[in-house]
């Protein structure tokens, strides 16, 4: 158990240590001896404090829950297709909406609403089975401000 202990704090990088305590607990949750667990949860809180803490690490902005109306655009093979969908969640820097196709991460894409148009590419796409939707990611090329205001 000790060994453990020390494995997940060999590395200096929070998300490292993160992960690979959560992978811990994850692989070995039903073998091995509660005190186990109670190390690795303790350090999974130490490695979130780290994330929380380090600046490099924070978002550039916070995240809000809104559903707001976009039109989400993307080019491919040489043909531009259109989705009319809604956020889930919008940040100045980006965006979780929901669509009904899997995205590739890097995919670029645009997204419209009220006579304005921003860059972006997908960060990440997370498959919804239960409502056969997909969760997509984007991050703006740009500070996203104006886009989310209001027209009017």
């Amino acid at each position: 158990m000790e060994e453990e202990a020390q494995f997940f704090g060999t590395t200096h990088n929070p998300r490292t240590t993160l992960l690979n305590a959560m992978r811990h607990l994850a692989t070995n949750a039903d073998v091995e001896w509660q005190e186990s667990h109670a190390s690795s949860i303790y350090t999974l809180a130490d490695a979130l404090v780290a994330l929380i803490t380090d600046e490099r690490l924070r978002r550039r902005s916070p995240r809000f829950r809104e559903r707001i109306p976009v039109v989400f655009m993307w080019e491919e093979r040489e043909q531009e297709y259109q989705e009319h969908t809604f956020t889930v969640t919008v940040s100045r820097f980006g965006c979780a909406l929901h669509s009904h196709r899997f995205f590739e991460p890097g995919t670029d894409v645009r997204l419209g609403r009220e006579g304005k148009a921003i860059q972006g590419s997908v960060v990440y796409s997370l498959k919804d089975y239960s409502r056969k939707l997909v969760e997509v990611g984007v991050g703006f090329d740009e500070d996203g401000w104006e886009f989310w205001r209001a027209v009017g």
